[in-house]
């Protein structure tokens, strides 16, 4: 509980940080973008989790935040998960 409080906590300087649902360029498939994955249920949840080894689960704002690829995007958009790029928290 502490270290989920703590993620948390860590994450509060980032959301005002601006967020898009579009997809990284190509040419950046490389590179790492940390993302926001909206769920509806647990079931969804843990789809999106196989993807990944660490995610920060917001349980009350049904969100998962992750460090993702530009592949891990695509596929989570296969799912029809709604997926958000925080581009201000990737560039660091």
């Amino acid at each position: 509980m502490r270290l989920r409080t703590a993620l948390l906590l860590s994450l509060l300087p980032l959301a005002g940080a601006a967020v898009s649902a579009t997809p990284p360029a190509q040419d950046d498939e490389a590179a790492p973008a940390v993302i926001t994955v909206h769920y509806r249920d647990r079931a969804e949840l843990r789809q999106a989790a196989t993807r990944f080894q660490h995610m920060v689960v917001d349980e009350r704002a049904r969100t998962a935040r992750a460090e993702a690829s530009y592949a891990d995007y695509r596929a989570l958009r296969r799912l029809g998960l709604r997926v958000e790029i925080d581009r201000a928290a990737s560039q660091r």
